[in-house]
């Protein structure tokens, strides 16, 4: 009849070009803002202030609301996370380009909707990028919970990885980062250390 809709559970022929779109749009986006004296302020800085017109506009980059009257959220749900992947490797552009307090409670809310694999490379590439920065601050680390959810994470992975390879791996990926964090006072850095050397 005339008017009705068919729905089809097929993916849309297009639906390869329109996420290259969509990852080439954001790329645009990252690109201007990364030139912004906004994000170059970010790097290293382990304070919540950030000026009102920029919040949105990094909250929004890590698909997260936020505001000054909220604590920030992720905007995703879990099945807006199971199509995340093809964003991560800008993500993690971002991440090594501005460790900073708002950009890690921004990564960890967001990889907190539900557990991937897939994305490992974001949230190895934030506890790297921060403790390369020199962010040493125990606030950071243990007062905001970043080192706990860190390490949440990779615990969770670690308890999900059956190949001995693996394994391996994470320990080797994780050492330096999971050392550090051991030696600004962490305590569930320790428990990781030890869960992923009795696995290994």
């Amino acid at each position: 009849r005339y008017g009705r809709v068919r729905r089809s559970n097929q993916p849309p022929a297009n639906k390869g070009r329109f996420i290259e779109l969509a990852v080439g749009y954001r790329e645009a986006l990252v690109e201007r803002m990364m030139k912004t004296y906004e994000w170059q302020r970010l790097r290293g800085d382990t304070s919540n202030s950030m000026s009102i017109d920029f919040r949105p506009a990094i909250s929004n980059l890590f698909f997260n609301t936020s505001n000054a009257f909220e604590p920030p959220k992720s905007r995703l749900l879990e099945l807006g996370i199971q199509r995340l992947d093809p964003v991560i490797p800008l993500l993690v552009r971002c991440v090594s380009s501005a460790p900073s307090n708002a950009v890690a409670i921004f990564t960890m809310n967001l990889v907190e909707v539900t557990f991937r694999p897939s994305h490992k490379p974001l949230v190895l590439a934030l506890a790297d990028a921060c403790l390369k920065e020199g962010i040493g601050d125990r606030e950071f680390w243990i007062g905001t919970n970043i080192g706990a959810r860190i390490c949440s994470y990779f615990d969770k992975l670690a308890k999900r990885l059956a190949d001995q390879g693996q394994i391996e791996l994470l320990a080797q990926e994780l050492d330096d980062i999971v050392s550090r964090l051991i030696l600004i006072g962490v305590p569930e850095a320790q428990r990781l250390q030890d869960a992923i050397n009795a696995d290994g």
